[in-house]
């Protein structure tokens, strides 16, 4: 049985993330239930595509990133738009290629 302090901790959603300009944010993504994100060479070269396509869109620098089968880092320096836009243009795309190409 959850304490209260519990319960209310479980239903809280998290603090807002701070966002400055020119800080470096490491962004972490994974697929639902520890599944597969990347299941082959082709989505891979899509992703990394994909973050090349929206860096000409939104300026912000990519320091380094590492994809994995089920989820990927990235180390960002945040410039005029919010990681969280970033993130939402990114994911977006390559999730409407991997539901296309794997279901």
């Amino acid at each position: 049985m959850l304490s209260s302090q519990q319960w209310l901790c479980s239903i809280m959603p998290r603090k807002p993330r701070i966002e400055i300009g020119g800080g470096l944010y490491h962004v972490i993504t994974r697929g639902n239930n520890r599944r597969k994100i990347f299941r082959s060479h082709d989505d891979y070269v899509r992703f990394t595509g994909i973050l090349q396509q929206q860096k000409s869109k939104l300026p912000f620098y990519l320091y380094a990133y590492c994809l994995m089968p089920n989820h990927l880092h990235l180390l960002i320096e945040m410039q005029d738009d919010p990681v969280s836009r970033i993130m939402q243009r990114v994911l977006t795309s390559y999730s409407q290629h991997h539901n296309r190409m794997h279901t």
